[in-house]
């Protein structure tokens, strides 16, 4: 079992067990500075400037003055001059002792990359030939050396939106030196497998200065936020057939960085009622703000019907609705509602005034009855009193007799 496991340990560490060394250009001209990078995989080996030697086409050592930048474990930058000590011909990079598999059996070999040099009319120089930043929240400003060893000419200088340059383009006179100021934006996120470049144009030749970042500042992920500026969240609006209604709509980048294309369009039924004019937008700044044209039912055309929808904004990836509910009503439709409502008026007025005579004849009828009523009472009431009376004068007369 052990003999298994220790062949699979084997397999593993050949296929991972390697080495490379890559030059950035294959021809330079005298002076000028020849990058690139050393990339041994897998092995423990730690390169010293030992370890590397340039020789010429007769196997000649040539003296150099090479920098040496260790990027990570398996990876390192270098670069120097093809200085006074080159001619025109072919030049073979060695680096010495890299530990490889061959055969199956673990050996230390030399690697090799060649490059030539030969005559040109223009020969710039770089110092450095890489920019290694250890935090960029500590120091943040570089500068690279750029020198024309040659015949004058125009230099054209770019960078992607993490850098800011002192200058773009450079016109330089022979053997005139130039400092290029090279400020880093501490905002930027150079997470994420970061692989920035300064690149230097000049003649048919380009330098890609690489800026590795050690300690990568954590920045929080911007995105862009497009909002509506408007008084109100939506439009609600009743308005007749004959009828038209224009005005505008405000949306700003209320983000951290610049929105780089807005489209903006209608869904629901509003198109057959809804002109917004232009529906495309190109970069718009952080607080920049865009102005969307409403006109309204501009034929003056519609009979009454609902409008429903929403005016959408798509931007980088995101979508902004904006609701919009028109109601059109038929002229012809009010016209007629106007009046009944007019003959209704007059009908309640007619019967408030019947209801109020009626209430009066009712009183009186209230009235009269109650009167008859009383005077009845009284009536019956003197009718009784008679008769007893005369009984009251029989009693008295008879005592009277009797006596």
């Amino acid at each position: 079992m052990l003999k298994y496991v220790f062949i699979v340990l084997l397999l593993f560490a050949q296929t991972s067990l390697g080495a490379s060394i890559n030059i950035e250009r294959n021809n330079y001209s005298i002076w000028e500075t020849v990058q690139g990078n050393i990339n041994l995989y897998g092995s423990d080996k730690e390169l010293v400037l030992s370890d590397i030697s340039l020789l010429d086409n007769n196997s000649e050592k040539i003296n150099i003055a090479i920098s040496l930048i260790k990027i990570d474990k398996n990876n390192n930058f270098f670069y120097f001059d093809a200085n006074k000590n080159f001619k025109e011909g072919n030049y073979s990079l060695i680096v010495y002792k890299v530990p490889l598999f061959e055969n199956g059996i673990l050996v230390e070999k030399n690697i090799t990359a060649e490059f030539s040099v030969q005559d040109s009319n223009y020969s710039v120089s770089i110092d450095p030939g890489i920019l290694y930043v250890e935090d960029v929240n500590e120091k943040n400003s570089y500068v690279v050396s750029l020198k024309n060893n040659m015949n004058p000419l125009p230099i054209k200088i770019t960078s992607e939106n993490f850098a800011k340059l002192s200058s773009y383009e450079i016109n330089m006179q022979t053997n005139n030196s130039y400092t290029l100021q090279i400020l880093l934006d501490k905002k930027y996120d150079y997470s994420y497998g970061f692989n920035g470049h300064v690149l230097v144009h000049y003649a048919d030749r380009i330098y890609r200065i690489p800026i590795y970042i050690k300690n990568a500042p954590l920045v929080k992920q911007q995105t862009p936020i497009l909002k509506s500026i408007n008084e109100k969240l939506s439009i609600n609006l009743i308005i007749s057939g004959n009828q038209s209604i224009e005005g505008p709509l405000y949306f700003k980048n209320s983000g951290q960085v610049a929105i780089n294309n807005v489209i903006a369009s209608l869904d629901g039924n509003l198109d057959e009622i809804l002109d917004i004019g232009k529906r495309s937008f190109s970069l718009l700044a952080v607080n920049e703000s865009i102005e969307i044209s409403l006109s309204i039912n501009g034929a003056k055309n519609k009979s009454s019907g609902q409008f429903n929808g929403s005016i959408i904004l798509n931007y980088d990836s995101n979508v902004l609705k904006y609701p919009i509910f028109i109601h059109v009503k038929d002229d012809a439709l009010n016209t007629t509602q106007e009046n009944n409502a007019s003959s209704q008026n007059n009908t309640t007025s007619v019967t408030e005034t019947e209801n109020k005579k009626r209430k009066f004849n009712y009183i009186i009828l209230f009235f009269a009855i109650a009167a008859c009523l009383l005077l009845i009472f009284f009536l019956l009431k003197k009718k009784r009193k008679k008769p007893s009376e005369e009984n009251k004068f029989d009693e008295i007369i008879s005592k009277h007799l009797r006596k």
